[in-house]
C-alpha cells in the first residue's frame, strides 16, 4: 500500500476540476502564479489517498480550504495570514483567569466554528464528484 495526494479546485457551481499537487505546492511556496485567477477566491480540496499498485483505493483525509489570489495571480499573503491566525485560535490555551471564575474562555470554540464555516464545508455533490474522480464510483 502506498500514499498519494490529489488536489481539486471547486467552482462556484460545485464543478470539480483536478489540479496539479506540485502546482498547489508551488503556489504555497510563492514559486508560482496563476494570472488567470487574479483577484479570485477558489475553494479547494486536498486529499490524502491510499493506493495499491499506484491506483487509488480509498480516501484517507480531506482538507478543504480557500485560495485567495491577489492582483498578480499569487496567493494573497494577508488571506493566508488570516487563515493561519484563525487556525491557531482554534487551539484551546488552557489559560484560566483566577480572578474571574464566571467567565469561560470559549475563543477556540468560536474560532473552530468560523474555520469550519469558511474552509470545511464542501457540498455532498462536490464530495460525490471527488469520490468518482478518485475511485471511479
Amino acid at each position: 500500500m502506498g500514499l498519494g495526494r490529489r488536489v481539486f479546485l471547486v467552482s462556484e457551481d460545485d464543478q470539480v476540476k483536478r489540479f496539479s499537487a506540485q502546482q498547489f505546492d508551488r503556489l504555497h511556496s510563492r514559486d508560482a502564479r496563476l494570472p488567470e485567477l487574479a483577484t479570485k477566491r477558489i475553494k479547494y480540496l486536498h486529499l490524502l489517498i491510499a493506493t495499491h499498485d499506484r491506483r487509488p483505493t480509498r480516501i484517507l483525509n480531506i482538507e478543504c480550504g480557500l485560495l485567495v489570489f491577489d492582483r498578480s495571480g499569487a496567493l494573497d499573503a494577508d488571506a493566508e495570514w488570516d487563515k493561519m491566525k484563525l487556525a491557531v485560535n482554534m487551539i484551546e490555551s488552557g489559560y484560566v483567569a483566577d480572578d474571574v471564575p464566571a467567565v469561560v474562555n470559549a475563543r477556540h470554540l468560536f474560532a473552530r466554528r468560523e474555520y469550519t464555516h469558511k474552509y470545511r464545508t464542501p457540498s455532498k455533490a462536490v464530495l460525490r464528484h471527488v469520490s468518482e474522480a478518485i475511485c471511479g464510483g
